[in-house]
């Protein structure tokens, strides 16, 4: 039961609204709540601020002010919602730039809806795209030209072969072009070390511009295709048909009449075979001198009768300085040592016996500085070219770089398989990834190389297994040919030989299961459909099929990797006693 407030007046306390200064107004609303309303004067403390009595029932209190000093939120709200509110941010300076909005937000947490770029992206090196593209496409511009004429190594010794044929060579085409001699020698070398690179280097560094005549022994299979290809060059390059006056007007009117030229005021008749061996003995007439590089000289000298260089070497015999005639020079590009000696007695006389030797480079730290100085290949722009340098240097010293350039040389030391290696390496950078990287080698070096003849045999069944490993102990005992009955009684001796081992698991022996004759018969014949044992003679039909004789294709080498692949620690064992 509640009881009637006192009609006497209330005595005002400190810190408590007094009659005179504050107007408290209480009053219910309909849900039963009471609603205190206090009105200040204007006169009035701010200090004072009044506590509102107790609310005499359950009901929550609502309490609304019309002073513009709020109380504290402790007054306002309960504990649940309270909330801490920061001070204001202090009024930037007037002489400071304006506020972006920003600086509101931690400087280490990135803006929302913000992408954050990587400090190695293009962007940050090449700030323009197009830019970008032009820099990318001048260097594998000059890449792709410096691919073609590689540079030398820079650490190369003056003593080694290349230097010393290159010194050589030029003098020799130097007295040819200048002096008006007459030689011949042979560049010989592995393919790949740079003869053909020599020969160019020392034709492009002459004075004067001589006829340069080139014969390949793979296309010229012929004394006459050979002849018949000198007379077409020298028709190009001098202008002159070579023919006589009756023959010349004859080959005018027959060129005139064919309506399926394109050119018919160009001569391009060449003369009879008959004619074509006097061919050689006139130019050293010629204007100029004249220069012969027969590439596959060995090719050449397996011509019957070996007329062409008879012809060639005998005319460059005969050619001697001041004799008013032109030099002419027989130069022979050659991977085999044993060249001179396919010559025969006539036409070994008349060689001049000197040969220049070359060699490729001899560690696989000269492949990867020769790849350093083909990368980097200057163009105008620095800021580009010091980016390209740095990716250039770290495409170098990856692990898999290495590993990919390592494994190269050790098959091969051409230097044009490191010059594919390169260009398809060139030609995959784009604006999206404008820099080498060393996957890019890994799948072009894969691509370069063959595939395996049999990348199957790992997953061939045991029976065939076994036979693979017998026949491997029957060449290593001096037996290529083998039949099938000689490597199933290897097969059965081997098996017996393990599975009286003294050990076992489970009740069993834990040597190689057994195989039954019908099985390995059945396994043989797979064999043979894939065409891994090979027959050596014509089937017959006096001969059973256990007795017909074949031999492996495959080597003992894929057999091993094979029979590792499998993880059979008894086939293992057995294939290593093969020696």
């Amino acid at each position: 039961m509640l009881r009637e407030p006192d009609a006497s007046p209330v005595t005002p306390r400190k810190n408590r609204a007094s009659p005179e200064s504050d107007e408290l107004n209480i009053s219910r609303t309909r849900s039963g709540k009471v609603r205190v309303v206090v009105s200040k004067a204007p006169d009035s403390d701010s200090d004072d601020i009044p506590t509102p009595p107790p609310s005499p029932t359950k009901g929550r209190s609502r309490i609304t002010r019309s002073s513009p000093i709020k109380p504290p939120p402790e007054v306002l709200l309960p504990p649940a919602k309270r909330r801490k509110i920061r001070p204001p941010s202090p009024a930037p300076d007037s002489d400071s730039e304006p506020d972006s909005g920003l600086s509101s937000l931690p400087a280490s947490s990135p803006q929302p809806h913000e992408e954050v770029s990587p400090p190695t992206s293009v962007e940050s090196l090449i700030p323009n795209v197009a830019d970008l593209s032009s820099c990318l496409n001048a260097q594998k511009r000059h890449i792709l030209r410096t691919i073609l004429h590689p540079p030398d190594l820079p650490d190369e010794d003056a003593d080694s072969a290349n230097p010393i044929a290159l010194k050589q060579l030029r003098d020799l085409l130097k007295g040819t072009v200048e002096r008006g001699e007459g030689n011949s020698c042979l560049v010989i070398g592995p393919r790949g070390s740079g003869k053909t690179r020599i020969v160019d280097q020392c034709l492009s560094e002459l004075q004067q511009n001589p006829i340069i005549l080139r014969l390949c022994g793979w296309s010229q299979q012929t004394d006459r295709l050979a002849m018949r290809e000198i007379a077409y060059q020298l028709n190009q390059q001098t202008g002159r048909s070579f023919l006589a006056a009756g023959e010349e007007e004859e080959a005018e009117a027959a060129e005139e009449a064919d309506p399926f030229l394109e050119a018919p005021n160009v001569t391009t008749s060449l003369p009879p075979s008959t004619h074509l061996p006097a061919l050689i003995s006139l130019i050293p007439t010629l204007s100029r001198p004249t220069v012969i590089i027969l590439d596959g000289f060995d090719l050449f000298a397996l011509h019957p009768r070996q007329s062409l260089l008879y012809c060639l070497l005998d005319t460059a015999q005969s050619c001697r300085a001041g004799s008013g005639d032109k030099g002419i020079a027989v130069i022979g590009v050659t991977t085999r040592i044993d060249s001179l000696t396919l010559l025969e007695k006539r036409v070994k006389s008349r060689f001049s016996g000197r040969m220049f030797s070359t060699a490729p480079p001899p560690q696989t730290q000269d492949w990867v500085e020769l790849a350093r100085g083909i990368l980097s290949s200057r163009i105008g722009d620095d800021s580009w070219q010091q980016q390209w340098e740095k990716a250039v240097h770290s495409f170098l010293e990856d692990k898999t770089t290495k590993s990919v350039l390592n494994e190269t040389f050790s098959v091969t030391r051409d230097v044009r398989v490191l010059a594919r290696l390169l260009t398809s390496v060139t030609l995959q950078l784009s604006p999206t990834y404008p820099f080498p990287t060393s996957k890019q080698l890994l799948a072009a070096a894969k691509e370069q190389r063959a595939r395996p003849r049999f990348p199957i045999l790992h997953t061939l069944p045991y029976p065939s297994a076994c036979l693979l490993i017998a026949c491997i102990h029957s060449e290593t005992a001096g037996h290529p040919i083998f039949t099938f009955e000689m490597l199933f009684e290897r097969v059965r001796d081997q098996i017996r030989v393990s599975s009286s081992a003294p050990v076992e698991f489970n009740g069993r022996s834990i040597g190689m299961p057994q195989c039954s004759r019908l099985v390995l018969m059945s396994a043989f014949q797979n064999l043979v459909s894939a065409r891994i044992f090979t027959a050596v003679a014509a089937p017959s039909a006096t001969v059973a099929r256990e007795f017909a004789k074949y031999r492996a294709v495959v080597s003992r080498e894929d057999v091993k990797k094979a029979i590792k692949e499998r993880s059979d620690i008894n086939l293992e064992q057995w294939l290593r006693k093969a020696q």
